[in-house]
């Protein structure tokens, strides 16, 4: 892939160069700088396209006003409600969104440092993705607000000091966790953008990031022009994410996917 570039790179100069030698003065400059700027609308474009996709869905997501994962967010849980049962369409679907906590309090740790808050939504079957993303993204920013983040971390601070044997602790968290798990429909993760040193670039292909669940778990990541999503779902039916990367692809994102599956 380096040899590669380096071609195009001496392929392109050679064009310069035999431009420039065509020149014989500044009326011959005036005749031939339109024919240029012509030649080059095709290069330009291609590496516009290159990158189509994911600008497309970044236009699609500024003009509704939200982030990235407030849209995603409310794309997969459309996803899920068209696979709910008529009887369980009154029960709330959340989204569990692990938070950075290195964004908000100092920490050297090179161990994970980080919260899960969930939003919820209860349907009534109007919902669209332009009316959802936006109520979504209020309750994730208000959940992400310092206060909040604050009042959970003294909550967790405050039952870490009671004096009771570390078992009996351990097994309370252990339930706690068990009936919070319980609330969440799905989890998903936003890593951001990955970024590299310039020097490694030629030999990095993409990214892609995963995590194991016992339910519906998906990772986002981007890097150069591609946003790259691995959802990993210990369902047997496949419903859910076939409706969720379908809305993507329908609201004009190209879509590429990559599935394998895992015998119990």
């Amino acid at each position: 892939m380096h040899k590669r570039k380096r071609r195009k790179r001496v392929l392109r100069a050679a064009a310069l160069a035999l431009f420039a030698l065509c020149l014989r003065g500044r009326q011959a400059l005036a005749t031939a700088l339109p024919l240029g700027l012509t030649a080059l609308m095709a290069p330009a474009w291609l590496a516009l396209l290159r990158t189509h996709s994911i600008q497309h869905g970044w236009f699609a997501w500024r003009a509704l006003g939200v982030t990235l994962t407030s849209s995603l967010a409310a794309a997969q849980m459309l996803a899920v409600w068209q696979e709910t049962p008529a009887l369980e369409r009154g029960r709330a679907i959340a989204v569990g969104l692990p938070v950075n906590l290195r964004n908000y309090f100092p920490s050297d740790t090179a161990r994970n440092f980080f919260n899960t808050i969930r939003v919820a939504h209860v349907f009534t079957g109007d919902e669209t993705l332009d009316t959802l993303a936006p109520e979504l993204d209020a309750k994730l920013k208000a959940e992400l607000s310092p206060e909040r983040i604050m009042a959970r971390m003294d909550g967790f601070q405050r039952f870490e000091r009671i004096p009771v044997p570390l078992p009996v602790k351990n097994a309370v968290v252990g339930l706690c966790n068990w009936v919070e798990s319980r609330k969440v429909t799905f989890t998903l993760s936003n890593m951001g953008r990955v970024q590299t040193a310039p020097e490694l670039a030629p030999y990095i292909k993409g990214f892609a990031a995963y995590c194991s669940s016992d339910g519906l778990f998906t990772t986002v990541c981007s890097y150069g022009g591609d946003l790259v999503l691995g959802s990993v779902s210990a369902l047997r039916s496949t419903n859910i994410l076939r409706n969720f990367y379908r809305s993507l692809a329908d609201s004009g994102l190209d879509v590429t996917l990559y599935a394998s599956e895992v015998d119990p």
